[in-house]
């Protein structure tokens, strides 16, 4: 049960996530339609297409939860850095994930992949949260 005392800070963080969640997602549909069209419109191929989505969708994400969900301005290259760690461990998690489930657990590979992103999701929200846009003191 949630003391009046904590409901603030239990809301604020619900809704810091939430925000989180919409950010990540309006940045997987650019990934997705950048790696479509590119690869579909254009004729480039297809592994050209991924790494162009992907990088347009880390630095989209960095500039939304800086501006958006997080309201952290300083620090930025310290900070973008340590997003773009973050975001290509998370894809190693990610992936690591949805093959275990595919794998070992007999899951259907993109119900493997939901399943893993929503696990992950919760994970890249806290690391982000106390790690990349922690607003404690740091050096650049």
């Amino acid at each position: 049960m949630i003391s009046d005392k904590t409901r603030p800070l239990y809301l604020s963080a619900v809704k810091k996530f939430v925000v989180f969640g919409a950010g990540g997602l309006c940045g997987a549909v650019i990934n997705w339609m950048i790696t479509y069209g590119m690869t579909e419109y254009l004729n480039v191929y297809y592994i050209i297409s991924v790494v162009t989505g992907c990088t347009v969708n880390i630095i989209f994400n960095f500039l939304y939860h800086r501006s958006i969900t997080f309201k952290v301005y300083s620090y930025v290259i310290t900070r973008f850095l340590k997003f773009v760690v973050v975001s290509v461990l998370i894809i190693g998690l990610t992936t690591s994930l949805t093959f275990v489930f595919t794998e070992i657990f007999g899951l259907w590979y993109l119900y493997s992949a939901i399943v893993a992103v929503c696990i992950i999701t919760v994970l890249n929200f806290v690391i982000n949260s106390y790690f990349v846009f922690s607003e404690a003191k740091e050096s650049q």
